[in-house]
């Protein structure tokens, strides 16, 4: 019995909106965070007196820690699962945005965020996950 079989015979229930909601909902703070950057970066450097290029540096060091992360968070979801790595890169987002808010220093602001672009280097696993929880006739 193949596996797709089993998901035809069980079908979409009230579990699978749960699940593709809260992969939605990951995959959207993903997005935010990264949407956002943009507009944080002339905000906070004029806030802390900080020269544009140095403001620069938020998005670059996010873009970097994102880069590590997805060779790192396709290992933790190979190994552990894709719904334990989900979890970790929804939490590592919403820990990291959390704490930056109150930052007193640019310094701590970058590195704050640069520690939540770890979580979006995990784009891809939210999706996956939803691709295998739904039957497959309700793939799009």
């Amino acid at each position: 019995m193949r596996l797709d079989d089993e998901l035809d015979r069980i079908g979409a229930n009230r579990f699978h909106a749960y699940a593709l909601t809260a992969c939605a909902l990951c995959s959207s703070a993903q997005s935010l965070v990264m949407n956002f950057l943009p507009i944080l970066q002339p905000c906070a450097g004029a806030a802390f007196g900080v020269p544009p290029q140095e403001a620069a540096a938020v998005s670059t060091y996010t873009f970097l820690m994102a880069c590590i992360a997805v060779p790192v968070f396709a290992i933790i979801a190979d190994v552990y699962g894709r719904r334990p790595a989900t979890l970790i890169a929804a939490i590592v987002i919403a820990a990291a945005q959390a704490i930056a808010l109150p930052a007193r220093s640019f310094s701590v602001l970058a590195i704050l965020l640069s520690v939540g672009g770890l979580g979006i280097g995990a784009p891809m696993i939210p999706l996956t996950l939803a691709a295998e929880l739904c039957p497959p006739a309700s793939r799009g």
